[in-house]
Formats: C-alpha cells, structure tokens, sequence
C-alpha cells in the first residue's frame, strides 16, 4: 500500500465555490442561456506561484504571461465528489479563478492541487 500525504485541517484556511457553466434552452422561445452554477463550496489552502517558476514564462508587453497565478490545495475526497474539471472556475473573495491544470494524481494522495488563473473566465 502506498503511503500516503499527512492533511492537516489547519492549512485550508481559505474557503472558495467551485461553479461550473450551464446552459438551458427556454422550452417556448428556444433561447438558450449560459449561467454558472455553484456545484459546492469548501476550505482550500491558497499558495501564489513562485517567481523562480513565472520567470520561466515569456514576456510580453512588460507583464510576466503565466498559466497559473495560484496553485490551490484541496482533499482529493472534495475534488472527486464535486467532479472538478478544466473547464469550471472557483470563486475566491469575489475574484475569479480559472481551473487551469490538475497537477497531482488525485488518487495516490489526501490532497489535490489545481493550477489556477485569476480573472479570465468572469462570466
């Protein structure tokens, strides 16, 4: 049996809503509408990207253009039951953080971490 990550209950110090985009088409018109809807809302611990991995990043226009801003740490257990993908978004202080990359095998350990964006994907 592999052994597995300690969690300790004190580093998800941040609480964060996963949403997910939905749509629905209206039964009488037919016009479709895309909304985010909340799939769950849970504790994570939030770590900012190192600069010794931003500076691996091109320039552009003066502002380091990376593919994550955060890495945010989870239980596995919350990130199987809410089935989080590539393509939702987690809501965190009212910001908007794009799910970018799921960097660790989910199964293998306690804790999964997601490499994640701020502010592309406001809606």
């Amino acid at each position: 049996m592999a052994r597995r990550e300690f969690t300790s209950a004190q580093s998800f110090d941040q609480r964060v809503t996963a949403e997910r985009k939905a749509t629905t088409a209206d039964p009488v018109t037919g016009f479709v509408t895309e909304a985010w809807v909340a799939l769950g809302t849970f504790w994570v611990s939030i770590d900012s990207q190192k600069l010794s991995e931003r500076l691996k990043e091109p320039i552009v226009a003066d502002t380091l253009q990376s593919p994550y801003d955060f890495i945010v740490s989870m239980r596995a257990e919350t990130f199987v039951r809410l089935g989080i993908i590539v393509a939702d978004r987690l809501v965190w202080k009212g910001e908007y953080l794009d799910v970018k990359d799921i960097l660790e095998g989910q199964l293998r350990s306690r804790i999964t971490k997601l490499a994640v964006r701020r502010g592309m994907n406001d809606g």
